[in-house]
């Protein structure tokens, strides 16, 4: 199987054990974008030659690709690697419902999401869903043998309005010592803060 692969250049994080992993299942090519080619991604995906692809996989999140969807429209065999589809069921969401109706206006295609739950929800609003975990890249997870001096932790974003019951609950915590509040930028001091965190 030939299978197209689009994301992008600045992806955070990277998922390239995934990519690896498919490349190893299948003739795999891969097309990193730029921002600038994202602005236009109508003309540049018109530019592509996907007639020798058996499946185009879009690994763009839907809400970029929702001003652009019409040069998607009746594409065959086309499959969207979505990380936020949870965002369809948060009403605080400003994506809340939006990726099934995008979904139906492209027409037939399928969407890979990373919960479970979220994957049942969206076939039951009558998506062709298929669920692959979201998981850490092992190559960059390792002990480092240091004191764990850090009880609870969390480390993530919390600032987007998406997430506001999640950062009332951690602020609250914080606030109580119950737990440490963290945010890194880069994989060795994400690796770092992991190690000191007792329980994660």
């Amino acid at each position: 199987m030939k299978v197209l692969l689009i994301t992008r250049q600045e992806r955070i994080p990277r998922v390239d054990p995934l990519f690896n992993g498919l490349s190893e299942l299948c003739d795999l090519t891969v097309i990193e974008i730029s921002r600038p080619e994202m602005k236009s991604f109508p003309q540049y995906f018109q530019s592509l030659d996907i007639a020798p692809y058996d499946r185009i996989v879009v690994d763009i999140p839907i809400r970029r690709l929702r001003k652009h969807y019409k040069c998607l429209v009746g594409v065959e065999n086309l499959v969207f690697f979505e990380e936020d589809l949870y965002q369809e069921f948060l009403p605080r969401s400003k994506f809340y419902k939006k990726f099934s109706v995008l979904c139906k206006k492209i027409g037939t295609c399928r969407v890979i999401c990373t919960g479970y739950y979220v994957g049942l929800r969206a076939a039951a609003k009558g998506m062709d869903v298929r669920v692959v975990l979201k998981a850490y890249d092992e190559s960059k997870l390792s002990n480092l043998n240091i004191e764990r001096d850090i009880e609870i932790g969390f480390i993530g974003r919390v600032n987007n309005k998406v997430y506001k019951l999640r950062r009332k609950l951690l602020t609250m915590l914080a606030k109580e010592d119950y737990l440490s509040l963290i945010r890194t930028e880069t994989d060795e001091d994400y690796l770092e803060k992991l190690n000191r965190i007792k329980f994660f």
